[in-house]
């Protein structure tokens, strides 16, 4: 048991060793600050993380997060009073290598041909000073050819790898000239690096350089393979100054030397080392700049402060973002508006008010007189006579409410408030202005509202002595009302217009 517990321990090291830590992958956490809300925008999506509305006093830091070093941007915060009513560092990544083609192993000019060498071979036995020189000379050119070929090999491997990791830079600029998050670009990064450690284009340089200097530099004697293969030419051509077949032998060295090692084809060698000695030490110092810019948390984190404020106020921040090759922002596609204050204090809607309260109207009207009971009055004639035109014990009038915000709300209400509203009704006596209050119930943001309280209007009441089917008095052209205020329960509903 006491073996297994050790094994069990060991194992759960292992595994809290292998946990990716964000502070190693140079991804920052965001830390409280004391005295502050944070209210978060990801730079990579536009998404907003936090709430929108704070209180007068809250002071608000704006925390920008998945900020691309490689992207430029501009942030802006603007507030105004609400009252009532870098890729800079990979723009070039490298000097890109011009599409060269490869370098090919120049044919073999040497004299190679079996009949000539054996002419060669067959004069040098006779110990003759011509030929001597000859194979001299011919012995450095096929020297400073194998020379040559080895340096074209070296050079066509270092072009391969150089021409691979193009590639990767082109794929990883894409990735860095995005909105990527912090952790892609961390991971795009990472391959970089690892492309560029496992081509380990400085060793395959100081070998094209090796094979170069062998070729062209000069040696412990103080001479180069090139300028040895010129002394031999030279010795041969004074050796055989009096032999035609060797003079002719050593004009056919000297042509291919100049073939092979001609003075443009020496400055396109010397271009050639100075263009990759130039790409391989652009390319290390860029790559060590990426992986300098990635390794810093702050690269990726910004902020900003708003608050607190007096008045209820509004702030708009607003981000424009662009590459460093780009010559001017675009328009804002980033927005986000904070509140503070809360929502207006007073809210203007329009609705419609459902009261218990009767409606009543009374009119002139021909029929017989009835008593107080309501039965006919004996011998009664029809004359004119009081009645009830419009009797309904309810009333539905249209609103005008203003709400005046007392607390926010819970769950689906957005927010509480008393509610003062007015209405117009009209009847066969005029147009009465008539009231509601109570508590109204915030929807959707306060857009709109759904309204408790008392209703307040006027019924038409008849003066005493009267009743329905009272018979009406010549002198009296309509029947003797008065309008009373009333109070009664009711339900508004409303919606914002402003």
């Amino acid at each position: 048991m006491r073996h297994q517990f050790k094994l069990y321990l060991i194992s759960a090291l292992l595994v809290l060793m292998a946990l990716p830590s964000r502070a190693q992958s140079g991804c920052p956490t965001v830390q409280p600050l004391s005295g502050f809300q944070d209210y978060t925008i990801d730079l990579s999506t536009g998404a907003p993380i936090g709430k929108p509305s704070y209180k007068l006093s809250d002071q608000v830091r704006i925390v920008f997060v998945n900020k691309n070093p490689f992207l430029e941007y501009d942030i802006k915060i603007t507030s105004k009073e609400l009252g009532e009513p870098a890729l800079t560092a990979f723009t070039n990544l490298f000097p890109l290598l011009p599409e060269e083609k490869k370098p090919q192993t120049p044919a073999d000019t040497t004299l190679a041909n079996k009949t000539l060498l054996d002419t060669i071979a067959k004069n040098k036995a006779k110990n003759d000073p011509c030929w001597t020189a000859i194979d001299t000379a011919n012995r450095a050119l096929t020297t400073a050819r194998t020379s040559l070929n080895t340096l074209n090999q070296f050079a066509a491997a270092l072009q391969s790898k150089l021409s691979s990791l193009k590639d990767t830079f082109s794929t990883s600029q894409s990735i860095f000239e995005s909105r990527a998050t912090c952790e892609r670009l961390q991971s795009t990064g990472s391959n970089l690096q690892q492309a560029v450690e496992a081509a380990k284009p400085a060793a395959s340089l100081t070998a094209y350089q090796s094979a170069y200097d062998s070729l062209l530099s000069p040696d412990s004697t103080g001479t180069s393979q090139i300028e040895k293969l010129d002394d031999a030419i030279g010795a041969a051509n004074l050796a055989c100054s009096a032999d035609k077949e060797g003079l002719a032998f050593v004009e056919t060295i000297r042509f291919q030397k100049r073939t092979l090692f001609g003075d443009q084809k020496l400055q396109d060698l010397s271009k050639q080392r100075q263009l990759f000695e130039t790409t391989v030490k652009d390319l290390l110092s860029k790559a060590d700049e990426i992986k300098t810019i990635l390794s810093q948390p702050s690269n990726f984190i910004t902020y900003r402060f708003v608050g607190p404020f007096s008045t209820r106020s509004e702030a708009t921040v607003s981000v424009r973002v662009k590459k460093p090759s780009d010559k001017s922002f675009p328009d804002p596609d980033i927005t986000a508006t904070l509140n503070f204050g809360g929502p207006p204090r007073f809210t203007l809607g329009l609705g419609a008010a459902f009261s218990s309260l009767h409606t009543r109207e009374y009119s002139s009207v021909q029929g017989l007189p009835l008593d107080g009971s309501g039965n006919p009055v004996a011998g009664g004639t029809v004359t004119r006579v009081i009645g009830l035109t419009d009797n309904s014990n309810q009333r539905i009038t249209p609103m005008i409410v203003l709400n005046t915000r007392l607390s926010d709300g819970f769950k689906f209400v957005s927010g509480i408030h008393f509610a003062l509203g007015v209405s117009g009704k009209v009847d066969n006596k005029g147009t009465d202005v008539e009231y509601l209050t109570g508590i109204s119930f915030g929807l959707a943001e306060d857009q709109a509202f759904i309204t408790l309280g008392v209703y307040n209007g006027r019924v038409q009441r008849l003066q005493p002595g009267f009743h329905v089917g009272s018979e009406l008095p010549k002198d009296v052209a309509n029947p003797p009302v008065s309008k009373d205020r009333a109070w009664k329960p009711m339900i508004a509903v409303s919606f914002k217009v402003r």
